[in-house]
């Protein structure tokens, strides 16, 4: 609002109608909000704080150690650790937890099943010496006795937080 009041900017017609207008009260719900979704994730972005931009706009431009598992397919890091979150995943087409211990999550179907074992070898063969796998899921001690029971993992790799 300073650059468009000083006119240091030229605003565009997009970005003023957002400038305009009040944020939104509410929390995003996907299934009641997906057309105002702009208005969401822009109502975040004004929330930052001028030394949050450049991170996050770094982070975005994919200037970060950061990558998503597609990423970094062929690449090869000293350290690697790997995040799955089927619990707040907004995807079905790859799970995880029912791939590691379908016992616990149920079965996956042939897909899911190909998807994340391909998906698991990409973002595992990444790491040269290190490889630390953060998994959330729903029954923590369950898992980790199955993950320990199958030889995937021995006792002192497992932590639970």
């Amino acid at each position: 609002m300073f650059c468009q009041e000083n006119e240091i900017i030229a605003v565009s017609e997009r970005l003023s109608r957002h400038l305009e207008r009040s944020p939104r009260d509410e929390d995003y719900n996907k299934d009641l909000h997906e057309i105002d979704k702009e208005d969401c994730l822009v109502d975040e972005f004004f929330k930052m704080s001028t030394d949050e931009i450049e991170p996050y706009t770094e982070f975005i431009n994919e200037h970060t150690p950061y990558s998503t598992q597609h990423g970094v397919k062929g690449e090869e890091y000293k350290n690697v650790v790997v995040v799955y979150d089927d619990i707040e995943a907004a995807w079905n087409i790859y799970s995880f937890t029912k791939m590691l211990v379908p016992e616990i999550a149920g079965s996956p179907t042939e897909g899911q099943l190909d998807r994340s074992i391909r998906l698991a070898y990409v973002s595992f063969s990444r790491a040269v010496e290190n490889l630390r796998i953060l998994l959330f899921t729903a029954d923590p001690e369950g898992t980790k006795n199955i993950l320990i029971e199958k030889s995937l993992f021995h006792e002192d790799q497992v932590i639970i937080n």
